[in-house]
């Protein structure tokens, strides 16, 4: 089985002392039924764990990564939430802790493969309560979230947006969202589609991550051509798509029934994700903010400096509203016009001394003559 690695990134050099991690980590994992013990070694960057069927090792260094690793870690629902601040934390970060989780001797199975997940969520969680990072990579399903965000699921054993990478798409005219989820397919062999939905967002992400715990927990996923949904809420209906070129394990396709009506199959499931559905409300938040400090920051541009004004207002409406683009191309501006503006001034007054100065230049005559 490959191994489950994330890694946390601080901005400052401080690291978390690995020594002091052994017996929180064991309580945490003592949840999944899994007892660890720690090889004693003596470098203080650097722990293993191990148990009967697991092997968990923690690097601490004092060294960025690469941007490299981090290529397209940010088109997920978690990550373009805090897309303008985690563009910063990248460029800052100075030092890193790597977890690596192996399987000793269990086969490459969805069930381990989601084992060990949960023991490096578990291992990340620690390490984070004792110094928290300014950013996570959460490596299986290439999402990075900030410090905060991963916070609010350090009590989850199982916690689902991080674990499936949901990506989004609008329709032209906005009015319709798609989403998908193609690591679903580590966990219950096929990728999950949900196109061209009239659902808000955070319901389709509730009703797709709902789809996919269903279906880790109970063995099966919901079958072709039934339903789920809240009670006298939307309805969601499963088709089971056949393979193509493009999906050669085929697909599990969810699409809305616009009015509800009674259920012809599984009611498993039918309820939402709570934390989905709190990801997804806290997505459009975070949307609504960052296109609002977007468009102020444009607003008061357009005040100072009218042409770069308009210029971040169209940007913003032709691309994804970022505050931290925003403000970089107009702090840059400001500071352009200052140089400019400061460089006239120093030059108008020094030619004026030089002109004072210039005493032969002045002609006396004398009243008499």
């Amino acid at each position: 089985m490959p191994t489950i690695r994330t890694t946390l990134l601080y901005t400052g050099r401080a690291l978390p002392d690995l020594d002091a991690i052994s017996t929180a980590l064991n309580a945490r994992v003592h949840r999944l039924g899994v007892r660890l013990q720690d090889d004693g070694n003596p470098d203080p960057h650097h722990a293993i764990f191990c148990s009967p069927d697991w092997q968990i090792s923690v690097t601490a260094a004092a060294a960025p990564l690469p941007a490299e690793t981090f290529h397209g870690a940010m088109d997920s629902i978690l990550s373009q939430t805090v897309i303008g601040g985690l563009g910063p934390i990248l460029l800052d970060h100075r030092a890193h802790v790597q977890i690596d989780v192996v399987s000793v001797r269990q086969a490459a199975t969805p069930a381990t493969w989601l084992d060990a997940q949960r023991l490096a969520h578990a291992a990340a969680t620690v390490v984070a309560e004792a110094e928290g990072p300014a950013a996570i990579h959460w490596e299986p399903s290439h999402q990075l979230l900030t410090g905060q965000q991963y916070a609010q699921m350090a009590s989850e054993q199982t916690p689902w947006p991080l674990f499936a990478n949901t990506t989004i798409a609008r329709s032209a005219d906005a009015t319709k969202t798609s989403l998908r989820i193609d690591n679903a397919a580590d966990f219950i062999g096929r990728p999950i589609l949900f196109p061209d939905t009239d659902l808000s967002l955070d319901l389709a992400y509730a009703a797709a991550l709902s789809f996919l715990r269903h279906a880790v927990e109970t063995g099966a996923p919901i079958p072709d051509g039934h339903s789920f949904g809240p009670e006298d809420g939307y309805v969601v209906q499963v088709t089971h798509a056949t393979a193509t070129a493009a999906l050669p394990q085929g697909s599990f396709v969810l699409r809305t029934v616009s009015s509800p009506r009674k259920h012809t199959g599984s009611r498993a499931g039918a309820m939402p994700l709570p934390t989905a559905v709190g990801l997804g409300r806290e997505v459009v938040l975070d949307q609504t903010r960052e296109r609002t400090r977007s468009l102020a920051i444009s607003f008061m541009m357009l005040v100072l400096l009218p042409p770069v004004g308009l210029v971040l207002l169209f940007s913003n409406g032709l691309l994804r509203p970022s505050s931290g683009r925003t403000g970089f191309v107009a702090m840059t501006a400001l500071a352009i016009v200052m140089v400019i503006g400061g460089y006239t001034f120093l030059n108008v007054v020094a030619e004026d001394t030089a002109t004072l100065n210039r005493t032969a230049a002045i002609e006396v005559q004398s009243l008499a003559d």
